[in-house]
């Protein structure tokens, strides 16, 4: 079980996508997201009112490559910025939701997105695995939207062993196991400034404040925003 003592580390530790403002979360059905300098994977959680990859990670932001992984064809398409035109120019030309996207920042980004209103018709919202690793996202359309999911239950009903995402703050991947817990709460060295965010998935109010000795343990997460490496046993889908 691994010791965590404060949400702000958790979230550092575990990637380095944080969603900023709750707000962005409710009336306007959009979310936005910090990136920090270097590699990250990344992931749509729903379906993006425009999935251009020029609208979905402007000119403005200073991303200059992506790359999408093809599981079922084991290779990566990509897409780089012309630094002239500031065009994407490459096989990505869309950011979808059943997949995950491994970009680069030249310096700090914030990517803004917006949910489809409503849902295109026909749209499924499982998300294939393959036998061994699938790059995949976090998908969740529910308002207010939880800054993380549990791991054992967003990936309920599929054999997997662990899954894993870089964090470029740190150049170190982080582990997420089946099974695994850790612990959240103030702690006692870096006591929280703010109300620690801890646990919509312990069934436990989202913003509750914990005392200074108050010590936490819940299901290892998943992060919204995060698009993780999944090692499983078996071809299956996942089922948000």
């Amino acid at each position: 079980m691994k010791m965590i003592t404060r949400m702000v580390t958790l979230g550092l530790v575990l990637g380095a996508i944080l969603m900023v403002t709750a707000s962005s979360l409710l009336a306007d059905s959009s979310v936005e997201f910090k990136l920090s300098p270097g590699w990250t994977l990344i992931s749509a959680p729903f379906v993006l009112a425009d999935p251009a990859i020029e609208i979905v990670i402007p000119a403005t932001q200073p991303i200059d490559v992506v790359m999408e992984w093809d599981a079922a064809a084991n290779m990566w398409y990509v897409s780089r910025r012309d630094a002239k035109t500031g065009l994407f120019e490459g096989d990505v030309k869309t950011i979808r939701p059943d997949t995950g996207y491994f970009v680069r920042a030249t310096s700090a980004a914030t990517l803004h997105w917006q949910q489809a209103q409503p849902v295109p018709a026909g749209y499924q919202s499982t998300v294939p695995a393959e036998k061994g690793l699938t790059l995949v996202p976090v998908l969740n359309s529910s308002r207010p939207m939880p800054y993380a999911l549990a791991a054992d239950d967003y990936l309920e009903g599929v054999d997997w062993m662990k899954a894993f995402t870089f964090n470029p703050d740190t150049s170190k991947w982080t582990t997420v196991k089946r099974g695994e817990t850790i612990e959240v709460g103030y702690g006692f060295d870096n006591p929280c400034t703010e109300a620690c965010q801890a646990s919509a998935y312990e069934d436990r109010d989202f913003n509750e404040v914990f005392t200074p000795l108050d010590i936490v343990e819940v299901k290892a997460p998943l992060f919204m925003g995060h698009a993780y490496w999944l090692y499983t046993m078996d071809e299956d889908s996942i089922l948000p």
